[in-house]
């Protein structure tokens, strides 16, 4: 029939079938037993339509039909989708079917605003639009299912809501899963099956609302699916490269950030996308051409949209949306930034425009969203800010997709529906100054600090002098993907070792041929900016003036959440049985200081770093006045207060000066050691309010007196002469914490204010104290103090009496914990 229209009529089946501009094949299925031509089977005869358009095949199935095992193959070399129109004005009850597939990353079939996916974990996934997708979880175990074996899964409308379950046997109960529509009628108007040509696998006895479908019209071909057919696709076809994104993705604090380096640069014409965020200031995304000559950046500042174009000559262009639109009000913003004409750059946001000339031929390489370039931020700090906080889709370059399942950390940032929170209070942290150096023994100095786990390794030095021929030096480790990095000495010459990704393999990436266990300082530098190249192929390792380009295997960038200092870390396999001795200075990375206060021992700022260079303080511990203070390394970081009568009278025979005032929350740690009953260990004075700790009979109190005014506070316990105890006070506006050892009382109801070193000057070792006094801690709100740290880095801060020694010989008990 070669008509534009026709209309066929069958009455004996009362089937009527129409056509408009594609030819048609009509034909009668044969139902006859096969063991016997001349018995008619009288069951209504299907008649199909079949026709290809767009890969797509559009299949008019008999809904009565009783065989009794109806099967689609989805073939490596045949998997192109199937769409099935479903009965007019039929309402979804219930859908059964079967399937086996070692598929992932794939729909096995969707109708309506729902679809079953296979999860990149191998895990069957109920979606349906704005809702946040569930894994349905088989029955007896809870395991993937792209395993080959045949699986049956049942969906079914109760009311307004969709009960979803898979099942292996019969035996164990359902794991039902409920997500409630948005309606009570569900009113399906077709199939897809094998949605984009995804899925290999096979799906059998598909029953909708208790009707068997059949797809009798299909090829023989994919009627059939062998246990040989059920196999992964291509690399080529089913890569992580080929998968790209079309959900929300969530961005929260600590997210790593999307980073999309373009296989060949691309002119840019146009970049779109749309966000929610909730915001005031913060780094949305920047886009680099290769070399970093030209670089843009769209961020947030004051809840509005800013964009900051840098040229090669560092020409900075910037267009602000200073518009009554706020952007962090959690809603979708859509942002296109779109060059007409060659020159015009037009900023278009929510349909508000500003057009600006654009000269420069701008071929975008890099793409980093959620926070700035780690390369930028290395040239250009002041561009750098706040990771983005919030929710992105839609993400175009050029009017195509850019954003691929290998881009994204974490499948679970992939949402259907935006889920915003807000950021977190920032912890000021107080770092040891740079000038400080520090020692390392044996393991039991080993340190183990967190960085940031979404900032991308850039960058990290630090100057070591050592005699030690082996000894992990530092080492870097990711929790998540258990990446690595080690930094070693072997035979006394330096190592760089790497981990890759989940531990499969170490390569040694780098072994020096000069040995640096001498006894001087030596300064090492590990990074991958190299000088005067933009390639994040490679890394760079420096030791002193001697410098050297390394290959790494895998060249995406590097994260890491555990950087340790003088050994690797706890769970890297084993990189060397001896511990690393030998001292350290102004370790930095990313370019920021890593040791916070606190974090080394008092024993061990035995080293010091003066003019450049670093030096052990060998000093011998005499009982003498000193100056400057001979602090000399001991295992006992002390001071031995031992007054004379001369002294008895005196406030403290220790006076320092605080580099902290006061603050809303305040606190005091002392540790001491002592023989005495009745004594003055601390006094502080705040205008005309005295502050003190005393021992009464040996219980310790606070004193707080003002004028003939005095308040007496006790601490829990009392002091006894042959161990070590730790008082630590806590003051808040109305509360007061008095903590001795690991005992606590609290007082309420404060009468008056008053600060526990108003006026910065602070004594020690007051009248009749004799004993040990260590480990003096000063916080006010999220600044710290060290007292006896600050004494070493800075002498000029102390005066104290000739009663006083320092690093004492004497017999003191170790301290109990």
């Amino acid at each position: 029939m070669t008509k534009k229209s026709c209309q066929s009529s069958v009455y004996n089946s009362g089937i009527i079938v129409g056509n408009t501009g594609q030819a048609i094949n009509l034909r009668e299925e044969d139902l006859t037993d096969e063991n016997d031509e001349n018995v008619k089977d009288s069951t209504t005869p299907t008649i199909s339509s079949q026709s290809l358009l767009n890969d797509k095949v559009f299949v008019v199935v008999d809904m009565k039909s009783s065989d009794s095992s109806q099967t689609i193959g989805f073939l490596p070399n045949d998997n192109n989708e199937i769409v099935i129109p479903s009965p007019i004005n039929a309402q979804f009850n219930t859908l059964v079917f079967s399937f086996r597939t070692r598929s992932n990353v794939s729909t096995l079939m969707q109708f309506d605003q729902i679809s079953l996916n296979i999860d990149v974990d191998g895990y069957l996934a109920l979606v349906i639009r704005d809702k946040l997708a569930q894994r349905i979880l088989l029955n007896d175990e809870q395991k993937p299912i792209n395993d080959g074996n045949l699986y049956t899964v049942h969906l079914q409308r109760t009311d307004n809501n969709l009960e979803a379950w898979i099942m292996k046997s019969k035996i164990f109960k359902p794991n039902k899963i409920s997500v409630e529509l948005s309606t009570s009628k569900l009113i399906i108007e077709n199939f897809t099956f094998g949605p984009r040509s995804l899925f290999i696998g096979c799906l059998q006895n598909i029953t909708f609302n208790d009707q068997l479908l059949s797809f009798k019209q299909l090829s023989l071909n994919r009627q059939q699916c062998p246990s040989s057919s059920i196999v992964l696709k291509t690399a080529e076809i089913l890569s992580y490269n080929d998968i790209y994104i079309d959900q929300i993705i969530s961005f929260k604090e600590y997210d790593r950030p999307l980073i999309i380096t373009l296989d060949n640069p691309e002119e840019f014409r146009i970049f779109s996308f749309s966000f929610y965020t909730q915001d005031m200031n913060s780094i949305i995304c920047s886009l680099a051409d290769k070399t970093y000559e030209h670089f843009l950046t769209l961020s947030i500042y004051n809840e509005r949209l800013l964009l900051t174009y840098d040229d090669k000559q560092r020409k900075r262009m910037k267009i602000f949306m200073n518009n009554s639109i706020l952007i962090n009000d959690g809603r979708e913003h859509k942002l296109i930034l779109k060059l007409i004409n060659k020159d015009d750059l037009i900023f278009d946001i929510d349909g508000t425009v500003v057009t600006k000339k654009f000269s420069n031929n701008f071929r975008i390489n890099k793409i980093y969203i959620g926070q700035l370039d780690g390369f930028i931020k290395e040239k250009l700090p002041d561009l750098d800010g706040d990771n983005f906080i919030g929710c992105i889709k839609d993400i175009m370059l050029n009017e195509k997709s850019t954003v691929k399942l290998e881009h994204i950390h974490h499948l679970a940032r992939l949402t259907n529906i935006c889920q915003l929170i807000k950021r977190g209070r920032k912890n000021v942290i107080s770092y040891v100054a740079p000038e400080v150096s520090f020692s390392m023994r044996d393991r039991r100095d080993v340190i183990e600090l967190q960085v940031q786990p979404n900032d991308e390794f850039r960058y990290c030095q630090m100057p070591i002098k050592t005699l030690s021929p082996n000894g992990v030096i530092t080492s870097m480790y990711s929790n998540d993907d258990q990446r690595g990095l080690v930094l070693c000495l072997k035979d006394g010459k330096l190592q760089l070792k790497y981990y890759s990704p989940n531990n499969k393999t170490s390569h040694i990436l780098y072994n020096d041929n000069q040995t640096i266990n001498d006894g001087r300082q030596h300064h090492i530098l590990v990074t991958r900016q190299i000088p005067d190249a933009y390639s994040q192929q490679n890394m760079h390792v420096q030791i002193d003036k001697r410098a050297t380009q390394v290959q790494i295997p895998e060249q995406s960038p590097m994260f890491f959440d555990v950087v340790t200092i003088g050994g690797s870390y706890r769970l890297m396999p084993e990189t060397s049985s001896q511990p690393f001795v030998g001292c350290y200075a102004n370790v930095t990375y990313n370019r920021h200081p890593l040791l916070p206060d606190g974090a080394l021992k008092a024993d061990r700022y035995d080293c010091f770093y003066q003019q450049g260079a670093m030096c052990d303080r060998q000093i011998p511990c005499q009982q003498q006045n000193n100056r400057p203070l001979p602090f000399c390394g001991q295992t006992d970081c002390s001071m031995v207060c031992a007054p004379t009568s001369v002294d008895m009278g005196n406030t403290g025979l220790v006076r320092y000066f605080s580099q902290i005032g006061p603050g809303q929350n305040e606190q005091i740690e002392i540790t001491i050691f002592t023989t005495s009953s009745n004594s003055t260990l601390y006094v502080a004075r705040d205008g005309p309010t005295q502050v003190s700790i005393v021992l009464q009979n040996y219980y310790p109190r606070l004193i707080i007196q003002n004028g003939p005014s005095i308040y007496t506070y006790d601490f829990p316990s009392r002091v006894r002469g042959d161990q070590w105890h730790t008082l630590h006070c806590q003051k808040t506006s109305n509360t007061l914490d008095l903590t001795f050892d690991y005992e606590t009382r609290r007082y309420t109801n404060l009468t008056g204010y008053f600060s526990l070193f108003g006026d910065r000057k602070i004594n020690i070792c007051g009248t009749n104290f004799y004993g040990y006094v260590q480990d003096v801690i000063l916080v006010a709100d999220n600044r710290r103090e060290n007292l006896i740290q600050s004494c070493i880095r800075n002498p000029s801060l102390v005066d104290y009496d000739p009663s006083i020694s320092w690093n004492n010989r004497a017999a003191i008990p170790e301290r109990k914990l």
